[in-house]
């Protein structure tokens, strides 16, 4: 799956139910940028970091079959 196809599954801004929350170090760099990305796009960085490890860790499954 592409990147352009990945983000256009990625849930849109909903009011968030928090269920537990995880430290993730990106640096000033990285941040800034995927806080750009998701006020641009209108998607939570979380339910965006949590689409993408889903779905990496899909297609990983599918390979190893």
């Amino acid at each position: 799956m592409k990147a352009k196809e990945i983000l256009k599954n990625v849930p849109k801004v909903t009011k968030p139910k928090h269920y537990g929350s995880f430290g993730l170090q990106l640096g000033k760099d990285l941040y800034d940028k995927l806080n750009k990305h998701c006020k641009e796009n209108k998607i939570m960085k979380s339910k965006l970091i949590r689409f993408l490890i889903e779905n990496y860790l899909n297609e990983l499954e599918k390979e190893s079959k």
